[in-house]
């Protein structure tokens, strides 16, 4: 039995356990205690939520994990459909592309507003150190944060407005997705999936935990959401009983919050890997190492068509040189063709 038990967990995962079954574990109890308060059939009772704590028993208990585990399950497929959600990827409907359209835009003003910011606040300090005058203590400690506060959350978009995505999560994936890869003259979208083929083990494993460590509080944002959403539907028409939805939206809102700084930590293994290991890669392609960056951006251009699945033109193989043959000691002649002693 210890085994099965060993052979099952090592099965599902420790990425399925956190980012699918603690989210679905909340889910499911929330939605008991929903039930239990006797809000489907009327005004919410605290007493029945009392109740129904209290005569939780080990089967309760069993039936409860029971339920969280096929509700993970069923649930776990769509995880990457709530992260691409969560980016902004609604698809090419009417309503949803205006939506789209409003987000972006809203986005794009921000972007501009911070970046003008940022530009002001450092124009000032620069111009006062010309001049060698001093600003008061106060007006320098603003500048400075003003510049240090701009700069951050400047960082949270594209450096192109042409691809700012419609929430701040995708803002700050697409961030690195296109300028992981810059300085290299190609997007971290396309180096990647050949750069994961390569990589070490350690190196792989550590971009892997921060990827679950994003999807873990997507999926928890998500989850909140749900429950806020059924708490409204419950509770609408029921007084006071109405501002415990702001309990799970607070919720939500702190973890996807978490989830854009973990999207950052993300993205920043995302790219020290693809620096680390572009050149395996590379090798792997049997292509020629490039001597600078400027024939590294030329060759990626002559890669390009190959993430497009489209024909190659005018790139040229480095075939790694055959290993040597091996040369053992040579051997004895045999004995009847050795010379007599004289």
């Amino acid at each position: 039995m210890t085994g099965l038990l060993s052979g099952a967990r090592q099965a599902i995962g420790q990425y399925f356990s956190l980012v699918s079954f603690l989210p679905s574990l909340f889910l499911v109890t929330y939605c008991s205690v929903l039930i239990s308060s006797g809000g489907l059939t009327g005004p919410p009772d605290h007493i029945g939520i009392r109740d129904a704590v209290s005569e939780l028993d080990l089967g309760g208990a069993a039936a409860l994990t029971l339920v969280s585990l096929a509700v993970s399950v069923v649930m776990h497929p769509l995880q990457y459909m709530m992260v691409q959600l969560a980016e902004g990827y609604w698809g090419l409907g009417a309503l949803s592309r205006r939506m789209r359209s409003l987000a972006v835009d809203r986005h794009r003003r921000r972007r501009a507003a911070l970046y003008e910011l940022r530009r002001d606040a450092k124009h000032v300090r620069g111009e006062l150190e010309r001049l060698h005058k001093s600003a008061g203590a106060n007006a320098h400690q603003e500048l400075l944060s003003l510049h240090f506060e701009s700069s951050r959350l400047s960082s949270d978009y594209p450096d192109s407005a042409d691809n700012v995505m419609p929430t701040r999560l995708g803002n700050v994936l697409r961030r690195y997705e296109v300028g992981a890869g810059e300085p290299f003259g190609l997007p971290a979208s396309a180096l990647l999936p050949l750069v994961g083929l390569v990589a070490p083990d350690t190196e792989l494993n550590y971009l892997n935990d921060r990827r679950s460590a994003m999807d873990l509080a997507v999926r928890t944002a998500a989850i909140f959401g749900i429950a806020f959403v059924l708490n409204v539907a419950l509770f609408w028409d029921d007084g006071l009983w109405l501002l415990t939805a702001l309990i799970p939206y607070t919720f939500a809102y702190v973890s996807y919050r978490g989830a854009i700084v973990q999207a950052h930590d993300y993205g920043n293994a995302m790219t020290n890997i693809v620096a680390m290991n572009r050149f395996t890669v590379y090798e792997r392609l049997h292509l020629e190492l490039p001597n600078n960056v400027l024939e590294e951006r030329d060759l990626h251009q002559k890669l390009r068509p190959m993430f497009d699945l489209q024909p190659l033109e005018a790139l040229r193989y480095q075939h790694p040189a055959p290993p040597p043959f091996a040369v053992g000691p040579a051997m004895n002649a045999p004995a009847g063709d050795q010379p007599a002693p004289e």
